[in-house]
């Protein structure tokens, strides 16, 4: 076998194994976001709902359906902890995980898709 041919299937081995670790990174991402997501469900019915309606359409508070503002994790985070407006804030009845869960429920729920809450 050439020198030249030895380089090449080198190349495409080490492609392939790079390839196959941004898989495994990928699925434990959406294995992340889906239990986040599980997780984010039912603190949203318990806190959230009254005022953004369990499908997300709002009744005292916005709309959730399609938000574009749902797209930056930071705003969507300090507006459960620190609450605004007329919605209280959570960040003394709720852990940062259940923070990061209901968050990342909210932006990837009704037609929002935004990703978990790093």
């Amino acid at each position: 076998m050439s020198i030249r041919l030895q380089n090449c299937l080198a190349a495409g081995a080490t492609a392939l194994l790079s390839l196959i670790g941004l898989a495994a990174v990928s699925f434990a991402q959406d294995a992340d976001m889906a239990a986040l997501i599980e997780a984010g469900k039912p603190i949203y019915d318990t806190n959230c709902a009254s005022c953004h309606a369990t499908n997300g359409r709002g009744d005292i508070g916005p709309s959730l359906i399609s938000n574009g503002k749902l797209r930056n994790a930071e705003f969507v985070v300090r507006q459960i902890t620190q609450g605004g407006d007329e919605m209280p804030g959570f960040s003394s009845s709720l852990s940062d995980e259940e923070i990061r869960a209901v968050a990342t429920y909210v932006m990837n729920s009704w037609r929002n898709e935004y990703g978990p809450v790093p």
